[in-house]
């Protein structure tokens, strides 16, 4: 009875040295890997505790006082460098803070007040260079910050205002050449903004409104010469806008509406001439549309569907303003009959498309009219019997045409109308005997392929 009330009071007082002192605890990784290891004091960590990767590496290493982070913490790299260090207070950052690459340069460094940044922060590259640095005020941004390029040159500067960008901003290429600059209000895009290429000189400038592009924009030529001027409405290109060349003529022209070209546009070649003018609608070409040669005179004519496809009947004219060649389109291909000019004006040849390919009867003509050759077409090839004239009106060749070549047997025939040689084509390539006459039409040699 006395060896076991022994054994009780031996007990109650562990129990209360482990009340009094924590109780130790352990946690693991599923791979038997400490994790973690400090002390509970009434559900609470105390004292000293360490966190671990999984790695065996130290994580962390500080303080607990009544569950709250209290005194300095040191944080680590998973490759063993600091990470972080500083200064708690009743579980809240207080005072300097400072955290490093895993090189063992400094990567931020400033102070908190209960657990918020406050004051001058500054921001470093790995190899130690300056990277941002501003202010904070209960762990929002404030007042003047700057950020600079791994060079040293500054890359941008302006005003924050409740962790927002605001008021004038300014913006650097990394020679230190003004890149942009403009207003914010409240971290939304608000006021003029101009940019500039990396020469110096300026390269766009307009107004935001709420974050859109709105008003008259202007853009230029990196030699500072206008390069296109209209107006933005809630973010869409709105209304009249202009192009132009480098040496100041007018490019195009026309107007925009719910991000499409609407209306009548002009385009101009860069001597001033005019080059095309008709009607755009919802992105693409309709109605009459005329097209010119740089020497002015007219080079093409003809109707766009509701859809931006050639339809109708077109007519296309040589740079002298003769006709050229002329026929209907469908759906935008090619179809039905076209007939074809010389730069003289003279017919040349006239035959048929189907959807967008030639098909069916050819028709060749010299320039006195009479015919040249004549035959068939299928789906854009040769196909078929063709002839072929002298200026005379007497027969020079004719033959069979298989998929775009020549098939079969073929006779030629002297200008006086005698035959001249006769053979035959397989695949395109003469084969075979082939014979040969005199301009008498009598037989004289033969030829073998």
């Amino acid at each position: 009875m006395k060896s076991i009330k022994g054994v009780l009071f031996l007990i109650l007082i562990a129990s209360t040295l482990g009340t009094a002192y924590g109780q130790k605890h352990k946690e693991y990784y599923a791979d038997g890997t400490l994790k973690e290891l400090g002390k509970f004091k009434k559900e609470k960590p105390v004292g000293k505790w360490e966190y671990y990767y999984q790695n065996g590496e130290l994580l962390a290493a500080g303080k607990y006082k009544n569950g709250e982070k209290v005194g300095i913490w040191t944080y680590y790299h998973e490759s063993k460098g600091l990470m972080e260090t500083g200064n708690f207070v009743e579980g809240n950052k207080e005072g300097e803070w400072i955290a490093y690459h895993d090189n063992g340069t400094i990567l931020s460094q400033g102070n908190f007040i209960n657990g918020e940044e406050s004051g001058v922060w500054r921001y470093y590259y790995r190899l130690g260079q300056l990277k941002s640095e501003g202010q904070f005020d209960e762990g929002v941004q404030v007042g003047v910050w700057s950020y600079y390029y791994e060079n040293g040159q500054l890359r941008e500067t302006g005003l924050w205002k409740n962790n927002k960008n605001d008021g004038v901003w300014k913006f650097y290429y990394e020679d230190g050449t003004l890149k942009k600059t403009g207003n914010w209000k409240l971290g939304i895009q608000d006021g003029v903004w101009s940019y500039y290429n990396t020469l110096g000189n300026l390269e766009e400038r307009g107004e935001w409104k709420n974050g859109q592009q709105e008003g008259l924009w202007e853009y230029y030529f990196q030699s500072g010469k206008i390069k296109e001027a209209g107006r933005w409405k809630n973010g869409k290109q709105s209304g009249e806008w202009t192009y132009y060349y480098e040496n100041g003529l007018v490019e195009k022209k026309g107007n925009w509406e719910n991000e499409f070209n609407v209306g009548v546009w002009s385009y101009y070649f860069e001597n001033g001439n005019i080059d095309k003018t008709g009607e755009r609608a919802n992105g693409h070409s309709t109605g009459m549309w005329t097209y010119y040669h740089q020497n002015g005179n007219k080079k093409e004519e003809g109707n766009f569907d509701a859809e931006g496809n050639e339809t109708g009947i077109w007519k296309i004219y040589h740079e002298n303003g003769q006709l050229s060649r002329e026929g209907e389109w469908v759906n935008g291909k090619q179809h039905g009959r076209w007939k074809y000019y010389n730069f003289e004006g003279e017919f040349t040849q006239e035959g048929f498309w189907n959807n967008g390919v030639q098909d069916g009867v050819w028709l060749y003509y010299y320039s006195n009219g009479k015919l040249k050759n004549q035959g068939n077409w299928k789906t854009g090839t040769q196909t078929g019997e063709w002839m072929y004239y002298y200026q005379n009106g007497k027969l020079m060749e004719h033959g069979f045409w298989k998929n775009g070549v020549q098939q079969g047997k073929w006779l030629y025939y002297h200008e006086n109308g005698k035959k001249q040689r006769e053979g035959q084509f397989r695949n395109g390539e003469a084969y075979g005997e082939w014979k040969e006459y005199n301009l008498s039409g009598k037989y004289t040699t033969s030829k073998y392929y």
